[in-house]
């Protein structure tokens, strides 16, 4: 029998859709699996990845809430990995949501067709369609055609982000950049910011952006190319993360794939198979592509790599970052590469995964250092949400619970500021419930350990007051932002709500 995945968000009506539509399946002779049916006492997360590993096809709900959940975004990444050597289909359905997806989820379910359900038609003929889409193996219907690229739908993104201060998992490099600004009231400008933008437009300069997942390096670097763009440069954004795996199986793949996203987005005269040379290698031809198409005009060129230590788990690694290396050193020789900026955003420690330093692109340039938000800068958010907290006392009262954790801060503001809870005092009772304000979010780290069993039990090991046992996965766990600390032997859960989470859940 063939088994259909189901991935929704717990909020109305997405659940009831998700609900309905599984029945329907199972009355025509599916499998269906959506999370509510996972028993009492079963290990949820790993129930939820082997549903995923073994389903051939797999529905996705995306409404206005949905889209801003940390863990169907995660579902959807795995999803996609799956579909690319053809073990599981993806259908996209959009519930009365009809403008520009996040840059993730639109990286990935973009491409596709889907069908779209307004408010108030019903339900059960997109339930009709998904299942002729399922029996035949095509995808579904189109009803609406959405393109990433048009500035109207990214203005009308950033719109929303501005109305409602909701925070998304990840910063949307389209919305502060060229003629699309964000200009958000809710971002909190840091002591990095100015100097930043101050040296990205300068020529020949690197660029580094360094901190834990969610703490703003993504928000900082699309603001970056956006300083870049208004100082006359051509920029390219590339996110490791996206990156199909496929791409990433060697060094001439992955290289291969740089070239490809350069001549497209710089719409360049010559192919990369105009300069490839297989005889000289990956790298000498990736080089030689960028000085002969792209930096032969006037206008100077900025680079701008997002979660770069996804390639610290290929052996390659240290290949690759010795020739970004080599394209920092180039300057002093070739004064093309004068016009040469790059700026490199990453969370893990690469003194862990690049054997010779001398070779890394991490110890030169500038280093800039991401943190927590301070007590003044969550005093302001608040007030830019309102003053949903307002006392000095509730203020204290969310630090104890998320430290300043940027995300969480947030997140927390917006669930106030909509009364989407009734008070602090609910929120933090009800802060570590799967079906909390944090759900999603702490469900997502809780999935993601599972395919880490050895980080899993190293952020147990501290969650009980423990060293944290090994550099590695201190580090990872660092870079993840679970934990904090100078060192390995000094690791401390990042907050309080990751303590009371995961002292329950490992």
């Amino acid at each position: 029998m063939p088994k259909v995945f189901i991935s929704y968000r717990h909020l109305e009506p997405d659940a009831s859709c998700a609900q309905q539509l599984s029945t329907f399946l199972e009355q025509n002779g599916y499998q269906v699996f959506i999370d509510q049916r996972i028993l009492v006492g079963q290990k949820w997360v790993e129930e939820i990845a082997r549903h995923l590993r073994t389903s051939q096809h797999f529905i996705v709900l995306l409404s206005a809430d949905s889209i801003r959940s940390d863990m169907l975004r995660q579902e959807v990444a795995d999803a996609h990995v799956l579909s690319c050597d053809g073990s599981i289909r993806v259908y996209p359905v959009r519930l009365a949501y009809e403008e520009p997806l996040p840059y993730d989820l639109g990286s990935y379910l973009n491409p596709l067709q889907y069908v779209l359900w307004k408010r108030d038609d019903p339900w059960t003929p997109v339930c009709g369609r998904l299942l002729d889409a399922l029996r035949s193996q095509t995808p579904v219907d189109v009803v609406l055609d959405v393109d990433s690229d048009d500035s109207r739908d990214v203005d009308g993104l950033a719109l929303e982000m501005r109305r409602s201060g909701a925070p998304l998992p990840a910063a949307d490099p389209r919305l502060d950049t060229g003629a699309v600004q964000m200009d958000s009231p809710f971002y909190v400008q840091r002591a990095h910011d100015d100097e930043v933008k101050r040296l990205v437009p300068s020529p020949g300069t690197t660029v580094l952006i360094k901190g834990p997942r969610q703490v703003g390096k993504t928000s900082l670097l699309t603001r970056s190319k956006g300083a870049a763009e208004r100082n006359g440069h051509q920029t390219i954004y590339v996110d490791f993360q996206l990156i199909d795996t496929a791409h990433l199986d060697s060094l001439k793949s992955f290289a291969l794939y740089l070239a490809h996203r350069i001549a497209r987005s710089l719409r360049t005269s010559l192919t990369p198979a105009e300069v490839w040379d297989d005889y000289l290698g990956a790298p000498e031809s990736l080089t030689d592509f960028i000085e002969r198409a792209v930096l032969v005009g006037r206008a100077p060129v900025t680079v701008c790599f997002d979660e770069a230590d996804r390639i610290f788990d290929y052996a390659y690694r240290n290949a690759f970052f010795a020739m970004v290396r080599a394209w920092h050193n180039r300057r002093a020789s070739v004064p093309a590469w004068e016009r040469f900026g790059l700026v490199i955003a990453h969370s893990t420690e690469p003194a862990l995964f690049i054997d010779d330093l001398n070779q890394s692109p991490f110890n030169v340039g500038q280093v800039f250092r991401l943190s927590d938000f301070q007590d003044d800068e969550v005093a302001w958010l608040d007030r830019q949400h309102g003053s949903p907290i307002g006392s000095a006392a509730g203020l204290q009262d969310l630090r104890a619970l998320v430290g300043g954790h940027p995300y969480l801060i947030r997140q927390t503001l917006y669930v106030l500021a909509t009364r989407s809870v009734n008070s602090l005092g609910d929120l933090i009772a009800s802060a570590t419930d799967d079906g909390g304000p944090f759900g999603d979010h702490l469900r997502r780290h809780l999935f993601g350990l599972t395919k880490r069993p050895q980080a899993a039990a190293a952020l147990a090991a501290v969650v009980h007051g423990q060293p944290c046992p090994n550099e590695t996965d201190f580090q990872r766990l660092k870079a993840a932002g679970l934990v904090e600390g100078a060192s390995r032997t000094e690791a401390r859960v990042r907050c309080g709500l990751y303590q009371r989470y995961f002292a329950r859940h490992l």
